[in-house]
């Protein structure tokens, strides 16, 4: 992410799931101004725990909601969340990662063989496939 961050110029990102904040720590540790949301609502706690003082601390959205974030991020990293979005909420979840990014979007999952095929993975290849927003993925 680090090096993406430069290759492309990115001034603003967001880490949707971000959990205690670990991730959104050692960015900004490497001079990137990244958000952190997660649905858990200990987040601003555990991220308080871990950032350093005085550092704006992650705060609590749930991704199956419609969220409240009006500006956009060059950005958005959702690291590990899609495969525990229930079926009914994806296109919700989707949207929001959408709405968010002004550039670029970051998923990735690690899953067993046994769930890869969950239903939101069809449902996040249908909608960027068909978005002019967003061309292509990989």
């Amino acid at each position: 992410v680090t090096q993406m961050w430069w290759d492309i110029g990115a001034r603003t990102g967001i880490d949707i799931g971000c959990g205690a904040g670990y991730y959104v720590s050692q960015w900004r540790s490497r001079g990137l101004a990244f958000a952190g949301y997660d649905a858990n609502p200990r987040t601003p706690d555990l991220s308080g725990m871990l950032l350093p003082e005085g550092d704006a601390v992650c705060e609590v959205a749930d991704l199956t909601e419609e969220l409240d974030i009006s500006t956009p991020f060059d950005i958005v990293v959702c690291k590990d969340v899609l495969p525990y979005i229930p079926e009914k909420s994806a296109s919700t979840a989707i949207r929001n990662l959408a709405r968010l990014s002004s550039h670029f979007i970051l998923l990735s999952w690690n899953v067993p063989d046994s769930v890869a095929t969950f239903p939101i993975l069809t449902a996040v290849i249908d909608f960027f496939s068909n978005s002019r927003k967003f061309p292509s993925i990989v």
